[in-house]
């Protein structure tokens, strides 16, 4: 049977994922781009990092023992700019 922790790790995991969807096609509808343009891929892209990034820190987060860390750390390791 699942621990209360592992189904918190499923939960935040699906929540990430359904968030990214709503705010791709949000931001998608806003900024009226056209569908297989240059725009709506950088969006993606833009959005496909920050949310791998995400995973990553909810990641290391749950394998920590005192579920500690430096969010600071998660801020640098993301740059929209890039």
């Amino acid at each position: 049977m699942d621990t209360k922790e592992e189904q918190r790790k499923v939960t935040l995991d699906h929540m990430i994922d359904e968030k990214f969807g709503e705010i791709y096609f949000l931001a998608k509808e806003e900024f009226e781009m056209e569908n297989n343009s240059l725009e709506e891929q950088k969006l993606y892209d833009l959005l496909n990092k920050f949310r791998d990034n995400l995973k990553q820190r909810c990641k290391a987060h749950f394998a920590s023992s005192t579920h500690t860390g430096d969010m600071n750390e998660f801020y640098k390791s993301y740059s929209a700019d890039e």
